[in-house]
């Protein structure tokens, strides 16, 4: 099983070390003689191998819901307080869903639907759609995309939910319709040279790990995966290697809010795994890590990629910008100066920063090319 031990730097965090210590699953599992595993120590989980040993042996995830499996991991959360049971992990079912589609300048980008992270980046470039992006001056043109991403996580943080919970205008928000509006909204910002007001809240969420993936066949592969930020939960199921999340935090705690936690209910979340296809074939599969940010770097990557026609590799290397709906936006320190300027004086509150790290292949002038950054 060696092949499934690979070498990792899973050196926790301070805070983390301290939980970890307390909790004999993971202590089992990141610490070396009572003192967390460094960088250049293999981490090895041969309880993990095990478990995915016997569900492949299986050929079924029913071990895991509802067997064994399923009674260690409930009584791990009921060991720490939590509320999940043998029940609910029974009672749980993977959904089958249609991808969400918009057709690009001679491609089509489809992504997974909600309450994944893909919806605020269709809206936001259906937007740079409806106002020609290519006919707006350089100068001008960083404005235009954050006001789209703005008045796309507007729309995120007000309206997006659960929709098997409750209502949310799919259909509206990807209209060309409401493209046709939106863009009226930040062309009148524009002209009228100050940010569009929204009353928007926020909160930090990292984590996440994005793999890209085609085969001689052509099938590509998108696939997110998130654990949540400070090894999620910090608590590990003993017998199984297996560390709980948080996703519980993707939650609104505001009562009301299409967001809020419920019953059955499944929370927002950031990853955006997206295929782009072209008369019907795969040619691009592209994701990011990197929390709340991922949604906007995957705009910034499709927005040269599909809308622009650039290739992956310059797509990969275009400066992107971070913003949630208020004032505040980041931008990548390779951001061109002036434009930096430009959006400082039209009143935005701007700092460098990091972005998400995308994850991308592609079949270019018939030949696989992949990249990173």
């Amino acid at each position: 099983m060696g092949s499934l031990y690979p070498r990792l730097s899973p050196r926790p965090s301070a805070g983390a070390t301290t939980q970890f210590a307390k909790d004999s699953g993971s202590r089992k599992l990141y610490f070396d003689q009572d003192a967390p595993l460094v960088a250049g120590k293999t981490l090895r989980n041969p309880e993990l191998a095990d478990m995915l040993v016997t569900l492949s042996n299986a050929n079924s995830v029913d071990p895991f819901y509802r067997g064994e499996f399923a009674g260690l991991i409930a009584s791990q959360f009921q060991k720490n307080g939590g509320l999940v049971t043998s029940a609910d992990m029974a009672n749980y079912d993977a959904n089958i869903t249609k991808p969400l589609s918009l057709d690009c300048n001679g491609v089509t980008i489809h992504t997974a639907p909600l309450t994944a992270g893909g919806l605020t980046v269709l809206q936001a470039i259906r937007t740079l759609q409806a106002m020609r992006l290519d006919t707006i001056s350089d100068d001008m043109r960083s404005i235009a995309m954050v006001e789209a991403l703005r008045w796309a996580w507007r729309d995120r943080l007000q309206l997006l939910g659960d929709p098997t919970q409750v209502n949310v205008p799919i259909e509206k928000l990807l209209s060309q319709e409401y493209a046709r509006e939106t863009a009226s909204h930040v062309a009148r910002a524009m002209a009228e040279n100050r940010p569009i007001e929204h009353r928007i809240k926020s909160q930090a969420q990292s984590g996440t790990i994005h793999l890209s993936s085609t085969d001689r066949d052509g099938n590509f592969a998108s696939l997110t995966l998130t654990h949540g930020g400070g090894f999620g939960a910090r608590v590990t199921v003993d017998g199984l290697g297996l560390t709980l999340g948080h996703g519980v935090s993707r939650f609104d705690v505001t009562p009301g809010h299409p967001n809020a936690p419920g019953p059955g209910k499944r929370p927002l979340h950031n990853m955006v795994p997206c295929i782009v296809t072209r008369d019907g074939q795969a040619i691009l599969a592209v994701g990011g890590r990197g929390g709340r940010k991922i949604p906007n770097a995957v705009f910034s990557f499709l927005t040269e990629f599909a809308l622009q026609k650039k290739s992956l590799a310059k797509s990969m290397a275009t400066p992107r910008m971070h913003t949630e709906g208020n004032l505040s936006v980041e931008l990548e320190k390779n951001w061109p100066e002036k434009d930096q300027s430009k959006l400082s004086g039209f009143g935005y509150q701007v700092k460098t920063s990091s972005s998400a790290t995308l994850s991308a292949v592609a079949k270019e002038e018939g030949r696989v090319v992949a990249g990173m950054r």
